[in-house]
């Protein structure tokens, strides 16, 4: 059935926070933001399956000695696409 999807957007730039080690790159009132994220926070870790909308991202940080996790859909903009349901 033809109906609007959510892309593919987990709202920070993940080359420059991986390469730094602290979250880089988040857009303002993307997911990443509206998840908590922000510029200069520590990564400890993080789970992402790439291209999945539909599967929620987990980033861990660590401020002040201890770690959170701060788990959130990477939904980006809205598009005109195809949903399949189970009869």
């Amino acid at each position: 059935m033809p109906c609007d999807v959510p892309t593919f957007d987990t709202g920070f730039d993940h080359a420059a926070t991986l390469a730094s080690g602290t979250v880089t790159g988040v857009r303002p009132g993307g997911p990443a933001e509206q998840a908590g994220l922000r510029d200069g926070m520590q990564l400890a870790g993080w789970s992402v399956n790439l291209g999945a909308a539909h599967l929620p991202v987990e980033v861990t940080i660590r401020e002040d000695g201890e770690t959170r996790k701060l788990t959130y859909l990477p939904h980006g903009a809205r598009v005109r696409g195809w949903r399949f349901e189970r009869r």
